[in-house]
């Protein structure tokens, strides 16, 4: 059995709707880190935020940290359990859509955590594209937010539907 954390209503769909607007507005690349992506229609778009100490949006930066506090709240309430989210060692967004190849894979080693959270204002589950960590199936909630280790393989699982969103998570990694 798996450690997966699950807090609800980190952000709300009041709160999502604008924020969902503003990212769109920012810079995304075209591409994945995963080795198996070849192709152009097998790739999707992604942002770096933060990584390895550097910001390359001080404004994204500063508000995914302050929401990985609200995320640590939650986890201490819930579980007994808090993130060393002091030691963030990345911050990078994806957004996908119908047709996007999903490849599993892990984020680092057994002794740091992802975090990824639901950004997309809207979701239905006919739509696809659940989290798949490890065996578990975690469904695509606005505003919810998932903590693992960063060694569980997992990715989004395919968009079956065609949908008027992106698919857009962020994923934040924590050292030890």
């Amino acid at each position: 059995m798996t450690d997966i954390y699950y807090c609800e209503n980190i952000i709300s769909k009041q709160e999502l709707l604008p924020i969902y607007d503003m990212l769109l507005t920012q810079s995304w690349s075209l591409g994945s880190s995963y080795a198996g992506q070849k192709t152009y229609s097998d790739t999707y778009a992604s942002n770096r935020i933060f990584a390895d100490g550097q910001s390359f949006n001080p404004f994204l930066t500063g508000f995914f940290s302050g929401i990985a506090g609200n995320v640590n709240r939650k986890l201490r309430e819930k579980y007994n359990f808090q993130l060393p989210v002091h030691k963030i060692h990345r911050i990078q967004m994806n957004a996908q859509q119908k047709g996007n190849a999903f490849d599993f894979h892990q984020d680092g080693s057994p002794e740091m955590y992802s975090m990824i959270g639901f950004l997309t204002p809207e979701w239905q589950d006919n739509w696809g594209g659940h989290l798949q960590v490890e065996g578990d199936s975690i469904p695509f909630k606005p505003g919810d937010f998932v903590v693992f280790r960063s060694n569980y393989l997992h990715d989004a699982m395919p968009i079956i539907e065609e949908m008027p969103w992106y698919r857009i998570s962020v994923g934040m990694f924590f050292q030890p």
